[in-house]
């Protein structure tokens, strides 16, 4: 095997080349900028609800998953760039589509996000991204399922923090 810089096979794996997310303009990275409407307590509050959601969906707990996203929220993604994940439309809709791979996953999901930044904000809403190494328990083994990247873009209602539209960038099938 020709090894290339640290090791790596210097070929391109097909269809996942690195920065896809940003060169397919669907992670969307902003310059760093002020953030002057949030205060300290809003922006954990939004960290909350973005890790609450990986923590609804390892759960299992659908009323929880409910409460992670505004009524007219939108949830949709894309394979490397290379294919669209069609779009589901409304809360119910959402909870439906998440929670309809449960059945067929009989390991324990975990999501583990990191890298999480806040990178544009006003008094009610908040747009945010964040990596995703999502981990499987089985059989006493470990293992990870894939990586992604979110953006979550979120509506501040009633003093509450919300997902109103979430895009998952999957860097491997899924």
């Amino acid at each position: 095997m020709n090894s290339g810089v640290g090791g790596f096979n210097d070929q391109r794996i097909q269809g996942c080349s690195p920065g896809w997310g940003s060169s397919t303009g669907n992670l969307g990275l902003r310059g760093a900028g002020p953030l002057t409407y949030l205060s300290p307590l809003d922006r954990q509050l939004i960290s909350e609800r973005v890790h609450y959601y990986g923590w609804a969906c390892d759960e299992r707990r659908s009323d929880l998953l409910a409460d992670c996203f505004t009524e007219d929220a939108s949830w949709s993604g894309s394979l490397m760039g290379e294919e669209t994940v069609p779009a589901v439309h409304g809360r119910d809709a959402i909870v439906v589509w998440l929670s309809g791979f449960w059945d067929r996953q009989v390991d324990q999901r975990r999501h583990m996000m990191t890298s999480l930044s806040i990178d544009s904000q006003g008094p009610a809403h908040a747009s945010a991204i964040a990596s995703l190494l999502l981990m499987s328990a089985a059989a006493s083994s470990i293992a990870i399922v894939l990586t992604s990247f979110y953006r979550f873009e979120l509506t501040k209602d009633d003093g509450v923090w919300r997902i109103s539209s979430l895009f998952e960038g999957f860097d491997v099938p899924f």
